[in-house]
């Protein structure tokens, strides 16, 4: 009697740790599927963000170039327009010690 009180004990605490197991591989099952379902779109968005960068890098030599141009057209400017301004100095330095036809 006391044995098969024994084995029934074991049977329900094995009846019981195997329906533990099914919840628990269900909850996994389904933990699995939401996982995979949240992958997909960062993969994807991974994959869009790849080609962007790839995209920006391949334009990037482009826009160096045109900035190093762009910065030409600065420097010359400034330089153009430090000369007038030299020029514009020394014109009007000449217009106050050259002689006035009056003085003739």
């Amino acid at each position: 009697l006391k044995a098969e009180a024994s084995l029934d004990r074991h049977q329900r605490m094995l009846s019981t740790s195997e329906e533990d197991l099914a919840a628990e591989r269900e909850s996994f099952s389904a933990h699995l599927k939401s996982c995979g379902n949240d992958i997909v779109p960062l993969q994807k968005r991974i994959l869009e963000l790849e080609l962007q960068l790839a995209r920006a890098e391949a334009l990037l030599p482009e826009y160096e170039a045109e900035s190093a141009r762009l910065q030409d057209i600065v420097d010359e400017i400034e330089l153009q327009t430090h000369e007038v301004n030299k020029a514009a100095e020394l014109d009007n330095c000449l217009l106050y010690t050259s002689p006035s036809p009056r003085d003739s």
